[in-house]
């Protein structure tokens, strides 16, 4: 599986997970990650091409299912905030949070 501390982008993680979890596993789907995350498939594709977010409520969700553990799953958060910001302030103060672990 790809390693989350090369990402500043957890759309482009998330779909290289699903294309190398895909590639090792056929059943693994779209629908089916989106019924593990009870997330609607479409918004799911969305946010797999960077359209959309996720919410802050369905992160542990998605770390649970990626099987992340606690230091990624961390990361994998503020890559979540980071991706969200709208300021350049909370830009810089998340990619500053997220320096640390690369």
């Amino acid at each position: 599986m790809p390693n989350i501390f090369d990402y500043f982008d957890y759309h482009k993680y998330l779909m290289d997970y699903y294309k190398e979890r895909k590639a090792a596993q056929p059943f693994f789907s779209y629908r089916y990650m989106s019924q593990k995350l009870d997330i609607d498939a479409g918004y799911l594709v969305k946010v797999f091409q960077g359209k959309k977010n996720i919410s802050i409520d369905s992160v542990p969700k998605f770390i649970d299912l990626l099987k992340l553990n606690k230091k990624e799953g961390k990361y994998f958060e503020l890559l979540t905030h980071f991706s969200k910001s709208k300021t350049n302030e909370e830009m810089t103060e998340y990619f500053e949070k997220l320096l640390p672990f690369t």
